[in-house]
């Protein structure tokens, strides 16, 4: 509602003056745990949404076509092992299916072609970490 007595607006599912007005969005985690070892499998989702729609076109300078940005979903996975009470070793990978960010038209960031505000441009990538605490 703009004023009192207009009719209410639902901007759910829009992007709306700079940024997205997400309809759902989740980060999910599922962890198992047997002695010294341990994994996690997560996922991290957005819904699809109306694209911010007024980015101007530097070709020609027309209002670039309506898009709708497709949802978004990244799958993680990583194990650990505790080699003792104070050494613990983990690894992992994130986006395991190597998922691209959906294309959008935004034009709030000097990035473009895709929302850096909620999508991650880099990919699959693996990593290793240890972590030794001192009792």
């Amino acid at each position: 509602q703009t004023n009192p007595g207009d009719a209410y607006v639902s901007n759910l599912g829009k992007f709306v003056t700079d940024g997205v007005v997400q309809r759902w969005r989740h980060r999910l985690s599922l962890n198992w745990e047997q002695g010294a070892y341990a994994a996690t499998l997560g996922n991290t989702y957005s819904t699809a949404y109306d694209d911010q729609n007024s980015a101007i076109n530097i070709d020609n300078g027309s209002v670039v076509a309506k898009n709708k940005v497709k949802a978004y979903s990244l799958w993680d996975m990583s194990a650990s092992y505790a080699v003792n009470k104070n050494l613990s070793v983990r690894g992992g990978v994130q986006n395991i299916f190597n998922t691209a960010p959906p294309f959008s038209n935004q034009a709030n960031f000097f990035i473009s072609g895709y929302d850096p505000s909620y999508t991650d441009p880099r990919g699959r990538f693996f990593y290793v970490s240890a972590q030794y605490s001192f009792r």
